[in-house]
């Protein structure tokens, strides 16, 4: 029945299956800190509108063209 996640300030990754079958999960607010994100299997059937928030911005995160680019952005 989860369907909001912010996460701490101190998170740095999002691995495989850390929300996997969330199916209520409709927004996670990503901190500024994250410097990894398993993007497929991190959120793998989850709502099929979720919204992750990365610095301030909206993601669907369908759109693979979204946060992913800007997590990796700041990993460089």
């Amino acid at each position: 029945n989860l369907e909001t996640v912010t996460l701490s300030p101190l998170t740095q990754q999002i691995r495989s299956g850390a929300f996997a079958d969330c199916t209520a999960l409709r927004r996670v607010e990503l901190p500024d800190s994250l410097r990894f994100l398993q993007y497929n299997q991190g959120f793998y059937k989850c709502h099929i509108d979720l919204v992750l928030v990365y610095e301030g911005r909206e993601y669907l995160a369908r759109n693979r063209n979204g946060v992913y680019p800007q997590v990796v952005r700041r990993r460089e």
